[in-house]
């Protein structure tokens, strides 16, 4: 079974994948940076994405 992400590591996550989102990249493109550095798949790439939108913005609806 594979470690799971500490609050920090997931932080330090959500921090890059908000970054790719307001510089353009699709959801696909962040998907496949988050499994090919974080080697996880899409569901939790999806929660990263969410949580970026949120707590980043105050709404899921301000990043596209």
């Amino acid at each position: 079974m594979a470690k799971k992400a500490t609050d920090r590591e997931i932080d330090c996550r959500v921090n890059s994948v908000y970054n790719l989102l307001i510089n353009g990249n699709s959801k696909t493109q962040v998907v496949q940076y988050c499994a090919d550095n974080y080697g996880v798949k899409l569901r939790m790439a999806e929660n990263y994405i969410a949580r970026a939108r949120t707590e980043k913005t105050g709404t899921s609806d301000a990043i596209p």
